[in-house]
């Protein structure tokens, strides 16, 4: 099934209220419409995708998706952290502005920083390999900053996360760069596709590097239904 909608619903009918339910996955899970109804924790057996999922689904909670075009450039001496929030913020609000004002707007945006210099999504196939060879055998961070925002107020959280490569070879790059996945991704990666290999340990969100974490989102929107 395309979307979280179908397969939560489909799964829902075999699992009893309130329990969990245990499944393995073909392929990686995906950011979709419903994502905060879902609550998953992620377990590795044996080198396979197992999760657990809790599943809630509720009509006055359905969730619509929306792009919007913003400026993304870097402010001069803004830190990545200042970067990656204001960014999150700036999506919230012109997602209000342009006329979403029936429910919160959720806007989020995730970072690869290395040495406090920020990886941006490559340019060609030297600039991933550049990226992937910095990368080899050290430890970086991903940084995901979400935001709700209505037509009164605006609240932000920022996720850091500690991930750490292997030592990559030659030939482990070049091939990773042929599948052509490191094209649309910030630090010329995606943990959760092909280049999940490529992890040694994470400190801190799975989901969070995935690109939305789905912990910190849930009690961002808690507390902001909290305030109004």
């Amino acid at each position: 099934m395309s979307d979280f909608k179908e397969f939560f619903e489909a799964l829902a009918q075999s699992a009893a209220d309130d329990e969990f339910v245990k499944l393995t996955l073909s392929k990686p899970i995906r950011k979709s419409e419903g994502l905060l109804n879902v609550y998953v924790r992620l377990l590795l057996v044996d080198g396979a995708e197992v999760f657990k999922f809790k599943y809630r689904y509720a009509e006055e909670n359905e969730f619509k998706q929306f792009s919007l075009d913003v400026d993304e450039s870097h402010i001069d001496d803004e830190t990545p952290e200042q970067h990656v929030l204001r960014l999150a913020c700036l999506k919230a609000k012109t997602g209000v502005d342009s006329g979403y004002k029936d429910r919160p707007v959720l806007g989020s945006d995730t970072i690869v920083v290395l040495d406090d210099r920020i990886l941006g999504k490559p340019k060609d196939n030297l600039d991933a390999k550049s990226m992937l060879e910095s990368l080899s055998g050290r430890t970086h961070q991903v940084m995901t900053a979400i935001a709700f925002a209505n037509e009164h107020k605006v609240r932000s959280k920022l996720v850091i996360t500690d991930v750490t490569f292997k030592s990559l070879s030659e030939q482990e790059i070049n091939e990773y760069i042929a599948t052509k996945e490191p094209n649309d991704k910030a630090g010329s990666y995606g943990i959760q596709g092909l280049a999940g290999r490529f992890v040694s340990h994470i400190s801190g969100s799975y989901f969070s590097v995935v690109g939305l974490p789905l912990f910190e989102t849930e009690q961002l929107l808690s507390h902001f239904w909290d305030e109004s």
